[in-house]
């Protein structure tokens, strides 16, 4: 179903990968949807009781993909990879029972902290970029240096 994530549930826990380890888990914007949508479904399925969020490979997530950046400074690609999510709310899919868009608290993640039920960012290595307000906005993190 998903292209760049995996996601399972162990009972009763619901397991989002970041799966791009050639990529050191690089963020894209089809990472972003599958991300939401995952956290949707974990949310609204009543046997998850929280959810973690990890990387595939040797790092959590190495920030923004930097083919998406360099097509985007030779002005080719959707500029909304970098910084706050562009375009109006109900153009991107929303995660959590809130109704509220971004912009209520300002930046890219802060629908994260909207989600009903504890979000775990297990950090296993690497993270850079924009990866890391993304575990910010996550309820805990766990950190290992390997």
């Amino acid at each position: 179903m998903y292209e760049e994530i995996r996601y399972e549930v162990e009972d009763p826990v619901a397991v989002i990968t970041l799966d791009r380890p050639g990529a050191m888990n690089a963020w894209t914007d089809t990472m972003e949807c599958e991300v939401r949508d995952a956290m949707a479904r974990a949310e609204a399925d009543r046997a998850v009781v929280g959810i973690v969020v990890t990387g595939a490979g040797r790092a959590f997530c190495a920030g923004a993909d930097m083919k998406t950046l360099s097509a985007l400074s030779e002005g080719r690609g959707d500029a909304r990879l970098v910084g706050h999510v562009g375009g109006a709310a109900g153009d991107r899919p929303d995660a959590g029972s809130g109704a509220a868009t971004d912009d209520e608290f300002g930046g890219r993640f802060p629908w994260v902290m909207r989600v009903d039920k504890p979000v775990i960012a297990a950090v296993n290595g690497a993270v850079a970029g924009m990866a890391f307000p993304f575990t910010l906005c996550c309820d805990l993190r766990v950190v290992t240096p390997d």
